[in-house]
């Protein structure tokens, strides 16, 4: 069994080429660019939900990563992502596939989620968690979760906090090599 540990670190700010795997609502392509060196590439998905990833999409992120010489991929939310905010806030959506994924995150980890009194809190324990599921997707997918095995491709979770401008690095650890508790 994989357990998946999140520790907020420090970003790290490399010359490397990245891929960013954002929400194309979020309009975060500039604001990336502005903070990351490096040149950036992106790929999108409604609520920054990418997994489960289907084998032509996979070749299609596999491809810029053979070509684009990519080291680090990065998965992004925005604390202001609408998809995100109605699932917390309960109102109805546009009925897509990646509303049903983060809406089934919410339901298997709603005590997790309630818990926290405020809008935002609450929020930002649903992109953690959706965050963890990407990265933990991301890494088992047919031709890109071996160069994240074998250390060529780093991929990490990012949040975007539209009020302070600023990026907050989770990187998920895979211990899979530890006993599960």
């Amino acid at each position: 069994m994989h357990k998946l540990l999140i520790i907020k670190q420090d970003m790290k700010k490399t010359n490397e080429n990245k891929l960013f795997l954002i929400c194309p609502d979020c309009f975060l392509e500039n604001r990336i660019q502005h903070n990351f060196p490096g040149q950036s590439y992106f790929a999108t998905a409604l609520g920054a939900v990418f997994a489960p990833i289907k084998f032509g999409y996979a070749e299609s992120i596999n491809g810029i990563i053979n070509r684009e010489n990519i080291k680090e991929v990065y998965v992004v939310n925005d604390t202001s992502c609408r998809f995100i905010n109605a699932i917390i806030q309960g109102e109805e959506g546009f009925n897509t596939k990646e509303e049903k994924i983060l809406n089934d995150v919410f339901y298997e980890n709603s005590v997790a989620i309630l818990k926290h009194e405020n809008i935002k809190d609450r929020a930002m324990e649903l992109l953690q968690l959706n965050l963890t599921k990407q990265v933990k997707e991301l890494r088992k997918t047919d031709l890109i979760g071996s160069k994240f095995q074998a250390g060529v491709l780093t991929i990490e979770g990012l949040i975007y906090d539209r009020k302070t401008l600023s990026f907050e690095m989770l990187h998920i650890k895979d211990n899979s090599h530890e006993p599960s508790m």
